[in-house]
């Protein structure tokens, strides 16, 4: 296999893995701007907060993809893993405020597991995504320090 070949396969490898990274950090925002969509065609009761933080999400999504069309694989992996932990800081975000924006409306109180059980999963899955933010944070600070010794 030619060299050639072999740079071609592995900055494509690097473009899917930093793709499904990316992905997987922007469920939250984008499965909120889904299930707005749904709200919007009549499902339920529409709120425009979720939709706004779900195109701000696929916006970040883009910005990531066009920078992994224009670089190597380190700097996709670099780029991947920052905007993954900023997309999980931003699911931490979109978490605390629809659920705050289904407290003004008292949407809790219709809803079995009560506004405890909404608090305790907010505080969960916050939890969850800030130490993945953090996680993405060091990989892609660190490969972003050791591009920028070399």
């Amino acid at each position: 296999m030619s060299l050639t070949i072999k740079e071609k396969i592995i900055h494509w490898l690097a473009v899917a893995g930093g793709a499904a990274l990316v992905a997987f950090a922007a469920k939250t925002p984008v499965t909120m701007l889904f299930f707005t969509i749904l709200q919007v065609t009549g499902m339920a009761e529409a709120t425009a907060l979720p939709v706004l933080l779900g195109a701000m999400a696929l916006l970040l999504i883009g910005f990531a993809f066009w920078m992994n069309k224009q670089s190597g694989p380190r700097m996709i992996a670099e780029y991947s893993t920052l905007a993954a932990g900023l997309l999980f800081c931003f699911a931490v975000l979109c978490i605390i405020g629809v659920t705050a924006y289904e407290f003004a409306l008292d949407q809790q109180a219709t809803d079995p597991g009560g506004p405890a059980m909404a608090v305790l999963l907010v505080a969960l899955f916050s939890a969850v995504y800030l130490v993945l933010a953090a996680i993405c944070f060091g990989i892609g600070l660190t490969l972003r320090r050791r591009r920028l010794s070399a």
